[in-house]
């Protein structure tokens, strides 16, 4: 199951966040929920493995991602 940990408005953001993870060897996944019509509504979404949570979490945290 999935877990999601992370939500911005910014892309770039997002990506930082995923790399970020990804860097300590945790798998994630990057939802692009904008609206494709008007690009200004919606938000960009990190979701992980469930058993990952709260170290993916911590991780963002650390590096000062606020939830």
């Amino acid at each position: 199951m999935w877990s999601k940990i992370y939500t911005s408005t910014f892309a770039h953001q997002a990506q930082m966040a995923y790399d970020i993870l990804l860097d300590n060897e945790i798998n994630s996944v990057i939802v692009n929920k904008k609206d494709s019509s008007y690009n200004n509504f919606g938000n960009y979404e990190i979701f992980v493995h469930e058993d990952y949570h709260s170290e993916a979490k911590n991780i963002l945290n650390e590096n000062c991602f606020f939830q």
